[in-house]
This record gives structure tokens, sequence and C-alpha cells, in this order.
């Protein structure tokens, strides 16, 4: 039953009682009540609208302003004034930054800094705690000890046997993450949550596909970080048959051992296939041999993280990587942790390859930019194991 055939009925159910000041009190506040329904409740008043912002909604409403002040030749305050007016918090903080001499900076500093968090969460640096390091001059040397100097037992008139420290050294300089992504100007225009967060998370998650694949397998040239696979020093297994649980711990875990790693912080990394595979390996009873474990995120009491970032070949045995290593060994150093320009006259090519242009199509162009480098300090601490996922 509607709302408002409710609300006759209980005024006709009134009507047949006798008159009397309750009576009226009631039927006075049936009436506000049918009036309240018939008001549209699309724009809440200033005094209802009380917001509790997810993680990167200011700093997507900031890309908003941005890109209607541009468009309508206005200020970044009173494009949030037009577009947000509803929310004077975050018009008065947008001021407040904006009064400032350097406010360019300390707004994206302050909203921006809320978009990094989403950039790394979910990611495979996120997953395995990989350090992240300050590099503001867009070059760092890293230094781990690998091997100690020795001691020994020496006999009365036996010199002892000199022994030296081994380190291994990892040199990161600047490489430039850039995403480029497309959006309607109506999204622009929309003061709702949602147009938020859809401009908030088709940068966020570009960017971390990017940088995921790039962590394994980066090819290490002038211009991209090198990643595990491609790493000096990393140990590659290679066997012509089914993944075997059993066999993955001797073949990937045992060679770690040997090379005296800390394994402080090891992680597996491996695609959905290999999930799979060993979700549904049983005993000769039936019984499964990881199904459990699994469940809980760990192989071999093992953390790992299952990324869509290694393909399973094409090929009749279907072979795939799997990585395994302590991501202790494994360093991020940041220079600059994101920019983000907006274009409404920029061109782009569709997924057909033909040159659009934003104006013409009333949609903006953003442009992302990280500046950071990753890579293995110690190649040793990483094995790298290729195996069939078909017989």
């Amino acid at each position: 039953m509607e709302i408002k055939d409710m609300v006759k009925e209980i005024k006709n159910a009134i009507d047949q009682k006798a008159d009397s000041r309750q009576i009226e009190d009631i039927k006075k506040n049936i009436e506000e009540l049918e009036l309240k329904l018939q008001r549209p409740t699309i724009y809440p008043t200033s005094q209802e609208m009380k917001h509790k912002y997810f993680d990167g909604q200011k700093a997507a409403r900031l890309w908003k302003c941005q890109i209607y002040a541009q468009k309508e030749k206005k200020s970044v305050i009173d494009a949030a004034n037009e577009i947000y007016n509803l929310d004077e918090d975050f018009v008065n903080e947008v001021k407040t930054l904006m009064a400032g001499g350097n406010a360019g900076q300390l707004i994206e500093t302050q909203y921006y800094s809320e978009i990094l968090p989403l950039l790394y969460n979910k990611t495979i640096f996120d997953k395995m705690g990989v350090r992240r390091l300050p590099m503001p001059k867009g070059n760092l040397t890293i230094r781990k000890m690998i091997s100690g100097t020795t001691a020994a037992y020496i006999g009365e008139t036996k010199a002892p046997k000199p022994s030296f420290a081994r380190f291994a050294s990892l040199k990161l300089s600047s490489k430039k993450l850039s995403i480029k992504t497309i959006l309607s100007n109506d999204l622009i225009r929309d003061a709702s949550p949602e147009a938020d967060r859809i401009v908030r998370d088709d940068m966020v998650m570009q960017m971390r596909i990017s940088m995921d694949y790039n962590v394994l397998y980066g090819l290490g040239t002038e211009f991209t970080p090198t990643g595990i696979a491609n790493a000096e020093g990393v140990t590659k297994v290679t066997k012509s048959e089914v993944i075997d649980g059993d066999k993955l711990y001797s073949y990937m875990v045992t060679p770690l051992k040997k090379a005296n790693i800390p394994m402080t912080n090891l992680g597996w990394v491996f695609n959905p296939d290999v999930f799979t595979i060993l979700y549904n390996e049983t005993f000769p009873n039936g019984n499964y041999k990881y199904r459990d474990e699994l469940k809980n995120g760990r192989l071999h009491g093992i953390p790992f993280v299952e990324t869509n970032q290694i393909a399973t070949g094409t090929d009749a045995k279907g072979k795939v990587d799997i990585f395994l290593g302590d991501f202790d060994q494994f360093m991020i150093g940041e220079q600059m942790a994101l920019e983000v320009k907006t274009s409404e006259d920029a061109s782009y090519y569709d997924e057909e390859g033909n040159l659009q242009s934003a104006f013409d199509n009333d949609e903006t162009v953003i442009k992302g930019l990280m500046i950071h480098d990753f890579g293995v300090a110690y190649g040793k601490a990483f094995t790298i194991g290729n195996f069939q996922t078909i017989a």
C-alpha cells in the first residue's frame, strides 16, 4: 500500500469519530506529513547534510572543482561553491587552503595524501608490507649486508684467516608512472558521492594494475622499474610438470634457506589458476591438502597474494609463473607521490585506435603522475618457479 493511501485511510477513520482538539491536532500532523511527501528529496538542506567522507573523496572533489573552474573560467573556490554549495564544511576548507600563498601545494598535500594509501592498498606492495623510502633528489642507493664476517677457532701460533662482510646494493632512480583517464563532464557537474567515487576509483585502479605488473615483470629500462623476474641473482626454477603443492616447498622455499635468507617477510605471489589447482589438491583418501590453509591466506605457513597480473600461457601445457620471496629485500623509493593535471582540450585514442576529442565529446582528460622507482635489493631472496597447469 502506498503511503498516501495509508494517510487517507487514517483520515477517514478519524472523521468517523467525535471531533476533539486531539483529533484536530492529529489531522494537522497528517497534513504536514502529506506536504513533506510531496517535496523532492534529491537535495538535502545544508543542515541535513552532515558528511562522513570516504577515503579520497575530497581529492576527487578537488579534481572536479579544478576541471570545472578551468572549463568555466572561474576560480576553484567559485567552482566549489557552485558544485558543493550544500556542503559548507568542504567549501570553507577549500577557501582556507586557497587563502595561503602556496595554496596549490597545501591543498594537494592535504587532499592527495588521502589517495596515496588507496594507490598502494590491495597491491603486492601493500599486502607484502614493502617499505617505502623518500627519494627527494631522484636517486637512492641502498646497501644491505648479505653475509657477515666469520669467526673461527685457531691454534696457538696460527693466524686467523681474514674475512669480510658482503653487501648487496640497490640503486633506484626516478621513473614516471603516468595514467590518463577519461571522464564525462556530467560526472564533473554531479555533486553526488557516487560521482566522486567514480572519479576517484577510475584513476586509482589503473595505477594499481600498472604497479602490480611492474613489481613482477618490470623490464628495468631507462624508463621502467626492474621487476622481480628481471632482477639480477633471482633463482629461477622451470619444471615440465603440473603444479604440486608438496614439491613447491622443495623447489622454491629450500633455495632461500640454502642462501641464508633471513625470511623475515616471506610471501607467495600467484594467479587464480594456481590457487584453484592447490585448492583442489587432495590426499589419496580424498581429503583436501591445502584448502583450509588457503582459506586463511597461507600456503605452507607462508602468506600469499593472488593477482591477475601473472598470465597463464595459452600453450598446450598452460605454463605459469609462481613467485616466492622475502619482501624485506624489495624497496620502493618515492620522489613525488602524486601529481594530477586536467584538460578539456586534449585528444586521446579510444580502444579502436580512433583519435577522439575530449572537447567534442563533452569529456575531460585527467592525467595522473607518480615519480618513483622500486626493485630487489638482493636477488637470492626471491625464487620464481615456472610450472604446468595442464598435464
